[in-house]
């Protein structure tokens, strides 16, 4: 098999930082609030440790100083902020200073003013304090006591706007995120965000370090350091749910949020990754991916011009080579009845056109994408993770590969040492592609078929005179049509996947996904135990398989890429 080489990880760590504009990626430029030789200040984006964890804010602090030839001998986190609340943080840059802040944690010296976004049912008084009780969970999660609590919680808030039920309120409290959250909810006061206390549905959760004050290590004198509060705050205050409603700064900042997320992914070499996941990340109606120096965008169709127009000027801001831009129909069987090539550009609509196709590396493995072709690009991102897992599970197998496309998973398969693989597709362009992704990998065999047919019509065949496999993977478009008919997840999945099934040997797998909007987990889940039933067998195995970080699922846990693992048993 012929790869590309891959180096270590530090050295495609500092190989990426190394390119203009990297450090972005890392953190935000504008989360930078104060530096001398006892303090670093920044602003912590939601969903980032302060410390305990890989790429977390203090690693990011010490990458970016390095960058700058500073010493980093010393720095330390002794202040903590929970990992999904934002603020403003102070590190020490020095061990005095680690001491000093240490001091005054223990000692209770530190100051913090939050601003929370909530929702409640009653008129909320402009100004009130609570004092309450709490005590700690078995998850270690503060909630009010009437009885017997841990501990006296003292909070005040005042009101800085209202929309309607939802509020902007300024809060002090000693105690911390995790307390404000459980008085505020004793209260009848639901965050915004909080899974935990069932607040209202948001992005993230709305809780954010507005103003820290404390001691300087050196002086002594008493400073104090504020971070405005982020763009999703004013998004739900105004029920801007959509990309198109934010104005361009706001824009621009959660382009920066999302890019902080996947730093790791970056770092780690990846070419090919998604930097903002729609609805997931509070930006419904649009995604944006990276393919090498150049970017793909999807917003829906009836996305107005203008719109359009402003989210490629703030994209143009990270300095892409071109930009190409793809319109969602608002029905998705449009797009497989071949009506949806009037919403995508061939070309890239702004810098340079790309090779097409051109290949893109991921896990040492060459996939070729053309970013100009159709809705997709020859490459879906979200399966990187199963990708991984086929190659590591398939060394010696025989792999079906229904509803193939460009053949990734058999790339994959292949590289793993699959003695066998046959891929099945309806489109002989797609298999074409496929059968060149193996030569540009070296894997190219005899022992690797392409089957151009419609996938139910080829496993019907097949159920007469089975051949069984030892790995299938079974992930269908959510429409298809063909001049044998129509596919649809939402009709047709349940029973074609239980004669899929029927081609698995005893102790097989089953790799079965959709990503349609419509099916929920525990659908999927119920079809996949019902087809089982129909065809005879049971599973020994039923795991979820989720994607990657990129792909980050939303606050309400169902996550846009369905998929399980599955291990049959013949009874």
């Amino acid at each position: 098999m012929k790869t590309r080489t891959n180096v270590d990880a530090r050295n495609r760590e500092k190989d990426f930082l190394a390119r203009a504009g990297a450090l972005a990626w890392a953190l935000p430029t504008d989360s930078w609030l104060y530096e001398d030789d006892c303090l670093v200040v920044v602003s912590k984006p939601a969903g980032m440790s302060v410390s305990g964890s890989e790429h977390d804010l203090l690693s990011r602090v010490r990458i970016i100083l390095d960058f700058q030839a500073k010493s980093t001998e010393g720095l330390g986190a002794p202040i903590h902020l929970d990992r999904d609340v934002s603020g403003v943080v102070a590190l020490a840059a020095s061990k005095q200073a680690n001491a000093s802040m240490s001091r005054q944690v223990q000692q209770h010296a530190l100051s913090w003013t939050f601003v929370v976004a909530v929702s409640c049912s009653f008129d909320l008084a402009p100004r009130g304090q609570r004092d309450v009780g709490v005590i700690r969970d078995r998850n270690g999660l503060m909630r009010a006591s009437r009885g017997k609590s841990d501990k006296r919680v003292h909070l005040d808030y005042q009101v800085q706007s209202r929309q309607g039920d939802r509020y902007l309120i300024e809060v002090r409290c000693a105690d911390g995120p995790r307390a404000i959250r459980a008085v505020l909810a004793s209260m009848g006061i639901a965050v915004a965000g909080d899974v935990v206390f069932k607040g209202p549905e948001a992005s993230r959760l709305l809780l954010h370090a507005k103003q820290l004050t404390l001691l300087h290590p050196r002086h002594e004198g008493v400073v104090t350091y504020q971070a405005p509060e982020p763009w999703a705050f004013h998004a739900w205050m105004h029920r801007q749910q959509r990309a198109e409603q934010l104005d361009t700064s706001s824009l621009a900042q959660a382009l920066k949020e999302a890019a902080c997320k996947r730093f790791s992914l970056c770092a780690r070499g990846l070419e090919a990754f998604r930097h903002v996941h729609g609805e997931a990340e509070g930006l419904r109606g649009l995604d944006i991916e990276w393919y090498g120096n150049h970017a793909v965008v999807w917003v829906e169709e009836q996305t107005c011009d203008r719109a359009v127009d402003g989210l490629l000027a703030v994209l143009g801001e990270w300095e892409p080579a071109g930009i190409y831009l793809k319109k969602r129909p608002k029905q998705a069987s449009r797009a497989s009845d071949g009506q949806g090539a009037p919403l995508v550009f061939s070309h890239a609509v702004r810098g340079q056109n790309t090779p097409e196709p051109f290949s893109i590396l991921e896990d040492g493995l060459e996939y070729l994408v053309d970013l100009g072709q159709g809705l997709s690009t020859g490459l879906f991102l979200d399966m990187r993770r199963n990708r991984a897992w086929v190659r590591q599970n398939s060394h010696g197998a025989e792999v079906l590969n229904l509803f193939s496309y460009t053949c990734s998973f058999t790339v994959a398969a292949a590289a793993g040492g699959a003695k066998r693989t046959v891929s099945v597709d309806i489109s002989k362009r797609s298999l074409e592609v496929g059968d060149r992704n193996l030569l540009k990998n070296g894997l190219k065999s005899p022992n690797h078929e392409f089957v151009c047919d419609d996938v139910r019509r080829w496993v019907e065949r097949a159920n007469r005179h089975p051949h069984r496999f030892d790995m299938i993977i079974f992930d269908p478009p959510s429409f298809g049509t063909s001049r044998w008919g129509r596919f649809s997840v939402m009709r047709d999945y349940e029973s074609l996947v239980s004669l899929t099934m029927r081609l698995l040997r005893d102790g097989g797998w089953l790799l079965a996904c959709t990503n349609h909007r419509a099916v929920r987990m525990g659908k999927l889940q119920g079809w996949l135990q019902s087809a089982a039933s129909a065809a005879g067998c049971r599973w020994t195995v039923l795991e979820r398989a989720s994607a990657d970080l990129d792909f980050p699922v939303g606050l309400e846990g169902e996550p846009h890429l369905k998929a399980f693992r599955c291990r049959v048993a013949w009874k």
